[in-house]
């Protein structure tokens, strides 16, 4: 069993141990997956913001780790830990409540302002397309911890961790 075809339906099953496959190479015993789903698919503003803002090396894990529910979350997770984010200009601006206001107008001056497409760790935001007043309010995912918001495709995103906003422009977005 090679390791495409675990990585394409079959789970390892850790009660059955290892088997050898030939050449002195031990393998873990593989069952099907059940819930396994081979036609789900990332959204077309999740594939533009990978393309445009995740660093090129990880870009394939993306891709493979968001469209199935329970590796999305795992993966989302990594969010609290790690910066996988590259762009033409990345500011980066600290999480005052203060500063709100100020953050928005910065937003509208680099042309957001119609829908944002949120990935977030947080059920209640992930996944959703939302307006840019419901966003950016006071209750609004522009301020959660471990969420991407989208603003313009392949020009405008923000990521927030626990402490920081960072800014991530490209094109015409980065020369304003």
């Amino acid at each position: 069993m090679s390791d495409t075809q675990v990585s394409c339906g079959l789970q390892a099953d850790s009660a059955a141990g290892f088997r050898e496959t030939g050449g002195g190479v031990m393998q873990q015993n593989c069952r099907p997956i059940t819930s396994w789903a081979p036609n789900m698919s990332i959204t077309m503003r999740e594939q533009e913001f990978i393309d445009a803002f995740v660093k090129a090396s990880l870009r394939e894990r993306w891709t493979f780790m968001l469209p199935v529910e329970k590796r999305r979350t795992r993966h989302l997770c990594g969010l609290y830990h790690g910066f996988d984010f590259e762009a033409e200009v990345v500011e980066k601006h600290r999480h005052l409540a203060e500063k709100q206001e100020e953050f928005v107008a910065m937003l509208l001056s680099r042309g957001a302002g119609g829908e944002v497409h949120v990935i977030s760790t947080s059920p209640k935001w992930d996944a959703k397309v939302l307006s840019f007043s419901e966003a950016t309010d006071e209750e609004g995912c522009a301020w959660r911890p471990a969420t991407i918001c989208v603003y313009k495709p392949k020009l405008l995103a923000v990521f927030c961790d626990e402490d920081d906003r960072y800014v991530l422009f490209n094109g015409a977005a980065a020369k304003r």
